[in-house]
């Protein structure tokens, strides 16, 4: 399969090599009415399946946050 790349970001931002912005997790929670989630809480999520269902030391599923 031919590879395919679009930035070095899992979610990129409008500008080349720039990741999408912190904000843009706010509003599209806001437009979708769900003011009880907040961004940092799918960072949080992300990091408890990657230590519940992954074998990735505790430095890999950091580094994949940030």
């Amino acid at each position: 399969m031919k590879e395919y790349h679009v930035s070095s970001y899992v979610f990129p931002g409008v500008y080349q090599d720039k990741p999408l912005s912190d904000m843009s997790s706010t509003a599209t929670l806001k437009r979708m009415g769900r003011n009880d989630l907040t961004a940092h809480g799918f960072r949080s999520t992300f990091r408890d399946w990657a230590s519940e269902t992954t074998a990735y030391p505790q430095e890999v599923c950091e580094m994949a946050i940030s």
